[in-house]
């Protein structure tokens, strides 16, 4: 990696990124890491619904039964 007016550069044999940044400054992060975030937050949320759905079950609820209104 190397810094180049300021930016960080990734260089490897056959290719260079040079990060890009939006109106706010923020560094725009690579697809990989969009995906791994997605990937991620699905985690926690299928993580929450286990825990919901054994709280509720706890309770004497069946999650796959709840009155809709």
């Amino acid at each position: 990696m190397q810094l180049y007016n300021g930016q960080f550069i990734v260089k490897a044999p056959d290719w260079v990124y040079v990060p890009r940044w939006d109106d706010g400054g923020n560094v725009l992060p690579w697809a990989v890491e969009l995906i791994e975030s997605k990937r991620q937050r699905a985690e926690i949320e299928r993580q929450q619904k286990e825990q919901l759905i054994a709280f509720l079950q706890s309770q004497g609820i069946d999650p796959n039964n709840l009155p809709i209104d």
